[in-house]
């Protein structure tokens, strides 16, 4: 990753000496830009590192909503577990309860 900053150093001492700079200033000059534009270019993306960077989130997009549709679909089978377990529990208190009439009834108070 890291774009490429290209400077012509003999281009820029050529405009700095025709501008007036003698060739060692237009030397310093020119060498301390092609300097800055190379620290200044370090850790830029390149629209290929964009590229890949957006396949690579779009991998991991698609990733998470299959994720998303597993977990959907487990929550949909724990809902219909715990509707079955309200029921199986209904059940068994009306059971315990008939019995405990039943007792209660039998036992004469």
């Amino acid at each position: 990753m890291g774009a490429i900053m290209m400077f012509d150093t003999q281009a820029a001492v050529d405009r700095l000496q025709s501008a007036g700079f003698s060739e060692v200033q237009a030397k310093g000059v020119s060498a301390t830009l092609k300097e800055v534009f190379s620290v200044a270019s370090e850790g830029l993306a390149t629209k290929t590192d964009l590229k890949e960077l957006e396949n690579r989130l779009e991998i991991k997009i698609a990733d998470l909503k299959s994720e998303i549709a597993d977990l959907r679909g487990d929550n949909r089978a724990i809902k219909a577990e715990i509707g079955a377990l309200k029921w199986l529990i209904g059940t068994v208190l009306i059971g315990v309860l008939a019995i405990i009439a039943r007792l209660y009834l039998h036992a004469g108070v």
